[in-house]
């Protein structure tokens, strides 16, 4: 896992997060933003990773999201609209570090081609490799991915248990973080190689806030129109006719 280079200090926190709910991820230094993104293969092969996450931060606001399997592919490119760290939600769960997780997906991620690639590649990312040496033999939390309008919501919840072995004595807490992400791109190989499926209902967050400048320009010039309208009829009502108002009577 790395990210790019001007990523915030909430980016940062979130990776740290995934960091200490995923014992088998190794987090690399910021990538050069000179370097194309095909270097993410290379840093992989270095450090003996056959997945990589990466999160690309742009104008210091947007976070893209790319979860890939290096190097043959394929890379899920992702838009993060709405990110949660685990600090600022205040949440009461808690669960243990470097345990493993249940990995939970919806109906939905079955019903098309789309989704049933993003759950193939983020059930290899997301699940800890049993006996792994930095992970604990337990499952105390589970990692639930659902689809809702066309956006990928991530939740991670901790299994409580009173003591006793009936499910019935079992439930759930949210201990976060929490992610919303819409599908962008999706390439064939690592971070590159032919588009095998783009979303042609994303907006980028350039062309949103480009709308709203224009929206707001086209609402002030309708304002000031109607203003100079309403002008002249309030004027031509107090001043009373004129000869030009009676010319073609």
């Amino acid at each position: 896992m790395l990210g790019s280079r001007g990523v915030t200090e909430k980016h940062k926190t979130l990776m740290h997060d995934l960091s200490l709910l995923l014992p088998q991820i190794r987090v690399e230094s910021k990538m050069d933003p000179r370097d194309p993104p095909s270097v993410i293969n290379e840093i992989s092969d270095l450090r003996s990773c056959n997945h990589a996450i990466f999160f690309d931060s742009r104008r210091h606001r947007d976070l893209y999201v790319d979860f890939a399997r290096v190097p043959n592919g394929p890379t899920l490119r992702f838009f993060a609209r709405e990110i949660h760290t685990a600090d600022e939600l205040n949440l009461t769960g808690n669960c243990l570090r470097g345990s493993r997780a249940l990995l939970s997906f919806s109906a939905e991620f079955e019903s098309e081609p789309r989704w049933q690639l993003t759950k193939t590649i983020l059930g290899e990312i997301f699940a800890v490799p049993r006996m792994h040496p930095r992970s604990k033999p337990f499952i105390d939390h589970v990692f639930m991915f659902s689809v809702q309008d066309g956006l990928l919501f991530f939740r991670n919840y901790q299994i409580v248990d009173h003591g006793e072995r009936r499910s019935e004595d079992r439930h759930l807490v949210e201990v976060g973080p929490r992610m919303t992400l819409e599908p962008v791109r999706f390439f064939e190989n690592g971070f590159g190689g032919r588009i095998i499926y783009e979303n042609y209902d994303f907006l980028s967050p350039n062309a949103v806030r480009y709308m709203e400048k224009a929206d707001v320009v086209r609402r002030a010039v309708r304002d000031e129109n109607r203003r100079k309208h309403n002008k002249k009829v309030h004027d031509r009502a107090h001043r009373g006719p004129t000869e030009l108002d009676t010319l073609f009577q």
